[in-house]
């Protein structure tokens, strides 16, 4: 999976994790959109994998890994009011990549409740966001956890129904944990 501008940075202290984060925060994409002065326009990925020491090779030496993703939520064009060409191509690039997720989430559920039947294929390849929650979800990397910030304002009612259906989803998708 080619994701422009991803680099894979060692680090060896705390120092060295947060000049990392830092880095990350500063291209993290924000605009100012009409439902929120600093909307996300990008998923921001944050992924830390540790590595026993005097290994040679990339895999084997992996301890654990940890992965926090901050996914841009979904939103109308027309309520975000996003009238430029560009800002309305980062929303449906959000709205396609949460769209392809929570199809992924779906069939990855119905795997689960249905383990007598035969699996349904699980449509991982749709999204770069869908293959890296892969790990985390079928792969044995550990457990997924997602926090679902919501607005409680009445006329943002249908954004939040939206996020809370997710949310439930996604709550109702098992980890399958391999690693101690």
């Amino acid at each position: 999976v080619f994701v422009k501008g991803l680099r894979e940075v060692k680090i060896e202290s705390e120092a060295d994790a947060e000049l990392v984060i830092n880095e990350g925060t500063r291209h993290r994409k924000c605009a100012q959109t009409a439902l929120n002065t600093s909307s996300s326009r990008s998923h921001a990925l944050f992924s830390l994998k540790l590595v026993r020491a005097g290994t040679n090779k990339d895999t084997d030496g992996i301890i654990s890994k940890l992965c926090i993703v901050d996914l841009a939520g979904a939103e109308r064009t027309s309520r975000a009011k996003n009238v430029d060409e560009q800002r309305c191509r980062e929303t449906n690039n959000i709205n396609k990549s949460l769209m392809q997720l929570g199809r992924c989430l779906e069939v990855v559920r119905w795997n689960q409740q249905h383990s007598d039947c035969k699996a349904r294929p699980v449509p991982w390849r749709d999204s770069k966001i869908s293959r890296l929650f892969k790990d985390y979800l079928v792969g044995g990397w550990g457990r997924a956890v997602m926090v679902a910030t919501v607005n409680p304002d009445p006329v943002d009612h249908d954004e939040t129904c939206h996020a809370l259906k997710f949310a439930a989803l996604a709550s109702e998708v098992e980890s399958i944990s391999k690693v101690p």
